[in-house]
């Protein structure tokens, strides 16, 4: 969310020592890297002190290091230690809709890192997931008919990035990126209501 997380292992950095990665050596940076990848990383990211110390540890052996973290019991969607609150754990593959609908509300907010098996998350953040209804996407927008708008077609812009829209094609349908571009900005709206609530 909007809490300083440790980009390997993401517990919460308010009150644990942290490193930054732009402090850092490139042997440490690349540890990290290759321990968070696909995700990309950059010199403003965090790691935490236990991850630093795995890190630093794992460039000087020989063997390329697999994926280590320091916090292994964290909420995956705030970044609160789990060892002594109440959790549950996100399944990727659910059992039931609402199980996979919460672990792709997760998923959401997460991005760009990704669920991995054995995520948890602590209660107050499971039941914010689960009671997100996700509204359903329209499937396809109706655009006006020409018949029915008295306005100059060249001059349309688009209310909400102000880009001005392509005109109507010579036969008269609407055209098709101003569609795709609706679609985007429905999308958008659908992320910023998820992240909002």
């Amino acid at each position: 969310m909007s809490s300083l997380q440790c980009v390997n292992c993401n517990v919460r950095l308010s009150r644990i020592r942290r490193h930054a990665l732009s402090d850092e050596s490139e042997d440490v940076v690349s540890t990290i890297r290759l321990w968070t990848y696909p995700r990309e990383i950059t010199p403003a990211d965090h790691v935490c002190h236990a991850c630093w110390q795995l890190a630093t540890h794992s460039h000087l052996s020989e063997n390329i290091p697999r994926r280590q973290v320091g916090h292994q019991i964290v909420c995956v969607v705030c970044g609160r230690s789990l060892l002594r609150i109440s959790r549950r754990e996100i399944m990727i593959e659910g059992p039931n809709e609402q199980a996979q609908r919460v672990a792709n509300t997760i998923s959401t907010w997460i991005q760009p890192r990704e669920l991995h098996t054995g995520d948890q998350a602590c209660v107050p953040c499971w039941l914010r997931a689960k009671r997100v209804r996700i509204a359903p996407l329209v499937e396809d927008i109706q655009p006006p008919s020409p018949d029915h708008v008295d306005v100059d077609h060249s001059l349309l812009m688009c209310a909400v990035c102000g880009r001005i829209l392509s005109t109507t094609t010579s036969d008269e349908v609407w055209n098709p990126e101003n569609t795709a571009r609706l679609l985007e900005h429905q999308q958008v709206h659908m992320r910023k209501y998820i992240y909002r609530n």
